[in-house]
């Protein structure tokens, strides 16, 4: 389903281990913050989905686990501990799922269902498989990933929440995406030279055969937005940009 690649930070990760199945909702207790501000941990968590099809996401140990990375933050790299693990931040704590309302699950699944939405309406984290995770994020070309501009209060939360939970400026990912990156701008460089060079050449047989190795270029560039490539998500970003800019 996920083409062998972290489900939050899209990098392959089959060729190096086996890869975390990953509770979307935590199954045996969960983290959370306070209207106080501070960090608090409940248990049980959301052990009627251990086993939901719906919670379960393939996810990379850094994405998954926490660690000490090197991340990218308030404009220098620093030293932080980051990584889902247990973590389930909500903008609003009220809309929690109560162990009275999971029990629903197993005997009433329309009642269930309405309070489900509830919560998830104010979850913090972004879910690959629901959410529209590229309206929420732009890229910049040394690999850096940011919420986007003109984002409402909660889409600006859940986009820094997902940042940082998910580890995602961490360093080593950051240098994997602005390697990508190059790949990208030197093939759109590529097409571009093929294209002003249609607008000089006269003879059709010339024209004939540009026009046949853009077609190919077009295809490489195409690859890197198949969902089973590495960084998918950006590489649509940086590629659906030029044409745009293009037109």
């Amino acid at each position: 389903m996920f083409h062998g690649k972290c489900a939050y930070c899209e990098s392959s990760i089959i060729a190096v281990c086996p890869g975390d199945i990953e509770h979307f909702r935590p199954k045996g207790r969960y983290e959370y913050i306070t209207s106080e501000g501070k960090q608090a941990k409940h248990k049980p968590g959301y052990y009627w989905l251990a086993a939901d099809w719906d919670n379960l996401l393939l996810a990379c140990p850094f994405c998954n686990q926490t660690n000490t990375h090197k991340v990218f933050k308030n404009g220098q790299w620093v030293k932080e501990v980051q990584g889902k693990l247990d973590q389930f931040p909500l903008f609003d704590e009220g809309s929690r799922l109560t162990i009275e309302v999971g029990q629903l699950f197993f005997s009433n699944k329309n009642s269930y269902i309405s309070s489900f939405q509830g919560e998830e309406d104010v979850r913090l984290l972004l879910n690959p498989c629901v959410d529209d995770v590229k309206s929420y994020f732009q890229y910049l070309d040394d690999g850096l990933i940011q919420p986007k501009e003109n984002l409402n209060r909660l889409e600006l939360a859940r986009a820094e929440n997902s940042i940082r939970v998910y580890a995602l400026q961490r360093v080593g990912l950051v240098q994997q995406r602005r390697q990508k990156i190059i790949e990208i701008k030197a093939q759109i460089q590529r097409i571009r030279e093929y294209i002003c060079a249609l607008d000089k050449v006269g003879n059709i047989l010339f024209t004939n055969r540009i026009e046949g190795i853009l077609k190919v270029e077009m295809k490489v560039l195409r690859d890197f937005m198949e969902p089973g490539k590495p960084y998918a998500g950006m590489a649509r970003y940086f590629i659906n940009l030029y044409f745009q800019n293009l037109i």
